[in-house]
């Protein structure tokens, strides 16, 4: 046998290269496009109820005066205050007037409330330490319709509309109580609603006489 020549060993060897197989070249498989990065969702941002009193120049605090009111006829006119109230007059009858005034101290806590930027909507409430008394919540922001304080009501279990479709004629003859779920509506017992609203006015002057007592 010859020996193979010295130099043969020295040469390197030819490697043939390896060929990897894609998916484009492997027959029933179709090239998928390469992963893209994922985009961070967008997060939207609610949208606040633009205030209806935007735009109107309020100037600097001035506190509430007594507003007391001119009996006309056979009932009372109050004139209101406030960024919704001012121009607007309450009519209450003879019998509502007095215990009114005490509720809202002297006309200064009655506010003028409008619901989701209606203005043609306008709610007349009572606020302040003496409405959240009457209504028995904890809440210090408590607003009680005129309404609700004539008729005797706490809660909004009561629904009570005005038959003339006027927001600020609250008296008794104008309002009337509806049953939504029957679709019906029926008088007031106005001796029932004055009898529940001495008895929430007592429970009124006695925290209003406890909460007087700790800072005397």
């Amino acid at each position: 046998m010859t020996p193979a020549p010295a130099d043969a060993f020295a040469r390197p060897m030819s490697i043939a290269p390896t060929i990897v197989p894609t998916t484009s070249s492997l027959p029933g498989l179709s090239q998928s496009p390469a992963p893209q990065a994922l985009e961070a969702p967008q997060v939207l941002k609610p949208s606040r109820k633009e205030r209806s009193d935007k735009g109107i120049l309020k100037g600097p605090h001035k506190p509430r005066q007594p507003t007391r009111g001119t009996l006309k006829g056979d009932h009372w006119e109050i004139p209101l205050r406030g960024v919704h109230g001012d121009g607007k007059i309450l009519k209450v009858d003879p019998e509502d007037y007095e215990l009114l005034m005490e509720m809202s101290d002297e006309g200064k806590s009655l506010y003028v409330i409008v619901s989701g930027g209606n203005v043609a909507l306008p709610t007349v409430c009572i606020g302040g330490p003496k409405a959240t008394d009457f209504t028995g919540t904890s809440n210090p922001y408590t607003l009680l319709p005129v309404t609700r304080f004539l008729a005797g009501e706490r809660n909004r279990g009561l629904v009570l509309r005005h038959i003339n479709h006027d927001p600020m004629d609250c008296r008794r003859a104008n309002l009337i109580h509806e049953v939504k779920a029957k679709q019906t509506r029926h008088a007031i017992d106005w001796e029932k609603a004055q009898r529940k609203r001495e008895e929430r006015m007592e429970a009124v002057r006695a925290a209003q006489a406890l909460q007087a007592s700790l800072f005397s």
